[in-house]
């Protein structure tokens, strides 16, 4: 439940959390590989659980592609989890505070149909590489 305040009053707004899975706050360096119509595009990753992924991006082709996997990478490279299978759940643009010409777009997406073996990596990276679990607001 979140408390809202309006014109001095106060107002109760239910929330529901749809996801099945926790959300975890990755760390700085990791990043999603998806592929575009001419070059691949890069997101950083804002949140991640075994269910799925949020990521923020900037849109460097407007061309859509019917692609539904993408790659998760840390800046080392070490790790690496190629051709994640996903379904959009939805992709938004991000307003800017700081009121910048570049265009920014969050995504969220849900993991469908992985491997045991690509759950079973995704499992591993998350607990070695997250900072903090994702609060929702009370």
């Amino acid at each position: 439940m979140l408390l809202r305040e309006e014109n001095g009053k106060e107002y109760r707004v239910e929330t529901y959390e749809k996801r099945q899975n926790s959300r975890f706050r990755a760390r700085n360096d990791a990043y999603v590989i998806f592929p575009t119509a001419t070059v691949p595009s890069y997101g950083f990753i804002l949140n991640i659980g075994i269910g799925g992924v949020c990521f923020e991006y900037i849109p460097i082709d407007d061309t859509a592609v019917d692609s539904r996997v993408l790659d998760i990478v840390l800046d080392d490279s070490v790790r690496r989890f190629n051709n994640l299978p996903f379904k959009i759940i939805f992709d938004i643009e991000v307003a800017d505070p700081c009121y910048s010409p570049v265009t920014m777009r969050r995504r969220g997406v849900e993991f469908v149909n992985l491997t045991a073996q690509q759950q079973s990596d995704l499992e591993d990276f998350i607990y070695q590489n997250v900072v903090e679990p994702e609060q929702l607001p009370q």
